[in-house]
């Protein structure tokens, strides 16, 4: 049978999860590992749980990680797409962001680590615990509902609600720069690098809010 030429565009909150799991490639035959030691009957947040103690990897970190391997895992099996094909389209969407701050790096960091993730992905057999049919909706439901409680710890951790700061108006954490406005400045067409330095905020800060925003976003809300 010929291989599929089915192409599809991944969104940029897709494309940083990706990224972070490339990241992290030396530990994902591990962590695939531990998420498979656990029962079927083990929910998401005990998976969590036990490989974070087991790898001392925080859990908002683990929790992404899997999500993004049960995300590929997902995305294969709808659109029939073999692990090589895929991972060849997530680096052309990867170098078409050619120019945009830090897009360089991420293509690096991704092309470094194809191997290790394609090696990953083809242990996870049929029986592992990320591995499911088409049709299951029970599981894609718990994997959105997953990801959208990893967008809401990220937010918590990086965003702050003080009365005594700016009226208890939402800032970035350590900062009396609101969230509103980081989106006002984006806006007006700023990047985030300038912001920051214009502004003397964390630039990974900055980050991982847009990245939170888009996760909690990247889901229907109605049917």
């Amino acid at each position: 049978m010929p291989a599929s030429t089915i192409t599809f565009h991944l969104d940029e909150g897709v494309l940083k999860d990706l990224v972070f799991l490339a990241r992290h490639a030396n530990k994902i035959g591990e962590i695939v590992g531990l998420a498979a030691e656990m029962s079927a009957t083990a929910s998401f947040e005990e998976i969590v749980k036990y490989v974070a103690r087991k790898t001392k990897i925080p859990e908002p970190d683990v929790s992404r990680i899997l999500q993004t391997l049960h995300y590929v895992i997902r995305t294969q099996a709808h659109s029939c797409v073999e692990t090589p094909q895929f991972l060849d389209m997530v680096t052309h969407d990867l170098k078409e962001r050619n120019g945009e701050p830090g897009a360089d790096d991420e293509v690096k960091v991704w092309q470094e680590a194809i191997n290790s993730l394609q090696e990953a992905i083809g242990k996870m057999g049929p029986d592992h615990r990320f591995s499911f049919s088409r049709n299951s909706d029970d599981t894609e439901a718990e994997w959105l509902v997953e990801r959208a409680k990893y967008a809401l710890l990220v937010i918590q951790d990086c965003v702050e609600v003080n009365p005594n700061k700016r009226g208890g108006v939402p800032v970035l954490r350590g900062t009396r720069f609101t969230v509103a406005q980081l989106f006002a400045e984006i806006s007006e067409g700023r990047s985030l690098g300038d912001i920051a330095e214009d502004f003397d905020i964390d630039l990974v800060i900055i980050k991982k809010v847009m990245e939170s925003f888009a996760i909690h976003f990247d889901r229907p809300f109605a049917k």
